[in-house]
């Protein structure tokens, strides 16, 4: 099958259109934007993200989320925001290998990935985790005021 190569400013362009005009449930267009998560330009790989928020439904199967996964530890750190806010909308809930990821990632140094990690963990974590529940606590007392507030 030929591959289309696109300049990273179209191929952003076009996943961004799949996000704004595909429905929930769209398993083509999303096995269309699923091999973009790893593409080299982190504008991509964020447009290949919200475009998965939009197509995946919650709940979403293994693959998807598998896939998602493997992007919290992305070199750009906004590519980790979208992550975790892309698993909060299709992961299932009680998910615990996500939840060992996303906790996994509360040690970062960036303000914006430690707060989402946070917000993630409140939708995907078991209820009464306890790991969980002592690294939100710990999170309770981050120096930054925006990661305690989620």
């Amino acid at each position: 099958q030929p591959v289309l190569r696109l300049p990273p400013e179209h191929l952003q362009a076009a996943l961004s259109a799949f996000g704004a005009r595909g429905t929930g449930g769209d398993q083509d267009a999303l096995a269309a934007v699923l091999p973009h998560l790893h593409h080299k330009d982190a504008a991509v790989r964020r447009a290949a993200l919200a475009a998965v928020r939009r197509l995946a439904p919650p709940g979403s199967e293994l693959v998807v989320v598998e896939a998602l996964a493997l992007r919290l530890f992305d070199a750009d750190t906004a590519v980790q925001v979208e992550v975790a806010e892309t698993l909060c909308s299709v992961a299932k809930q009680r998910n615990e290998r996500i939840a060992r990821l996303l906790c996994k990632r509360l040690g970062s140094n960036d303000t914006a990935v430690r707060r989402s990690m946070v917000k993630a963990l409140g939708c995907i974590a078991p209820v009464g985790d306890a790991r969980v529940r002592k690294l939100v606590r710990k999170s309770l007392s981050d120096g930054e005021a925006t990661v305690r507030a989620e």
